[in-house]
Order: structure tokens, then C-alpha cells, then sequence
């Protein structure tokens, strides 16, 4: 800054172009930023019954047994009654 001031500018000058400088580099990472947010896809939240669903399926797996799918419809067909 001292430099910048012997060269007949007064100090009050040099501090408001540094000042200016920050200014716009602030200004034009502001404009990247907003042009960015405006272009990048917006993600859809799931809603709650679908991510429950999501979830079970990742640990449950299809039972191809004869016997135990047997056992479940007899299961169903008990607590049908019992309903």
C-alpha cells in the first residue's frame, strides 16, 4: 500500500480500491453461485411409505421354499379368521 500511495494517491483511495476489488470478486463468485443453484436438477424427497418400503426390501429377501410358503398361508388364513 505504501507504494500504491507515493505514487500521488492519496490512502483513502488506495483503501477503496482494494475494498472495490473485493467487491467484485465477491459479486461475481455470488453470480457463479446463483447460476449454478438455478441449473442443477432438483432431487424429489420420497415420501415416508415409500422409503419404508425401500428400506424393508433391501433386508427382505423372497422365500422360495414350498414348505415355509405353505406355512405363511396357512398363517394368513388363521389370522384371517381370528380378524
Amino acid at each position: 500500500m505504501i507504494v500504491l500511495a507515493s505514487n500521488n494517491l492519496q490512502s483513502w483511495a488506495v483503501l477503496l480500491i482494494v475494498i472495490g476489488i473485493f467487491v467484485v470478486i465477491g459479486a461475481v463468485a455470488f453470480l457463479i453461485y446463483f447460476l449454478l443453484k438455478r441449473k442443477a436438477p432438483k432431487e424429489e424427497k420420497p415420501d415416508e411409505k415409500k422409503a419404508a418400503e425401500e428400506t424393508l426390501n433391501m433386508y427382505l429377501e423372497d422365500v422360495d421354499d414350498e414348505e415355509v410358503q405353505k406355512e405363511f398361508k396357512e398363517y394368513e388364513k388363521n389370522n384371517e379368521k381370528k380378524d
